[in-house]
């Protein structure tokens, strides 16, 4: 069972010198490796524009991969959880949950469900380190895939969800655990994110996407609006009720194929 929240976090000149690859601007990174280890372990691998990503955003997005999860499951603790405070002290025991749980979705076999991660563009010293450890590592080489998964700077995760014959709705795509680092917000990561998700659901052949986000969560509100979705219904919990604890809105999003 997952111990993250389902309500989604709010949102939250570049130099290449040879044999370093990044995605021109406005393009999901295509995965390219001849190491196993470095394909994405949820078998889902974009490789098509993002449309819509503004010029000039130094990130990308790409599948995680396994050797992400050291970084991805941090990511999403300091979104969800505080180190601080009182519970401070089970920060560290969040986290290894988090990274377990991701580790199984990861690794399970799901033909419909992916994790993408928001990448920062490398800086041109970083891109000349790179450059350089390109030329002498291995493939696989752990050091590497370190040095690239320390940039992830968002994620989200897109999944199939089964229907309820008793609302006669049927299998659905639904979003959750959108996540990005505190210094990155606020920079259009999270919009490219469910831009990328979109193209993902037409990919497999859905038009709608559907997410919760708690309603007095105002920042993901906006975000979400103005993304496009809109407030399908309003579930009141035994919890909310009980504790007084606020409601969680589930939101819907049509999209359509362009062209």
């Amino acid at each position: 069972m997952s111990i993250l929240p389902t309500d989604a976090f709010p949102d939250p000149p570049d130099f290449q010198p040879p044999k370093v690859s990044q995605p021109t601007e406005g393009e999901v990174a295509p995965l390219q490796t001849d190491d196993r280890s470095n394909q994405p372990s949820s078998g889902y691998s974009p490789s098509y524009p993002a449309s819509g990503t503004a010029s000039g955003k130094p990130f990308y997005v790409r599948a995680a991969r396994q050797q992400d999860l050291t970084h991805l499951a941090e990511l999403l603790t300091s979104s969800f959880h505080s180190p601080t405070g009182a519970v401070g002290w089970l920060y560290p025991l969040l986290r290894q949950g988090i990274y377990e749980d991701m580790r199984m979705r990861l690794r399970g076999n799901q033909a419909q469900y992916a994790c993408l991660v928001a990448v920062r563009r490398m800086s041109p010293q970083e891109a000349v380190f790179e450059s350089r450890a390109l030329e002498s590592a291995p493939p696989g080489n752990a050091g590497l895939n370190e040095l690239q998964s320390s940039r992830l700077v968002g994620t989200v995760e897109i999944s199939l969800k089964t229907g309820s014959p008793f609302l006669r709705r049927p299998p659905f795509l639904y979003l959750s655990n959108l996540a990005v680092l505190a210094e990155y917000r606020g920079q259009g990561v999270a919009q490219q994110l469910l831009r990328v998700c979109e193209r993902v659901a037409l990919d497999w052949g859905f038009q709608d996407l559907y997410l919760h986000v708690l309603e007095d969560n105002a920042r993901a509100r906006r975000l979400y609006s103005k993304a496009g979705y809109e407030v399908e219904r309003i579930e009141t919990s035994l919890t909310s009720m009980l504790l007084g604890r606020s409601r969680q809105m589930f939101l819907h999003k049509s999209i359509a194929r362009s062209g």
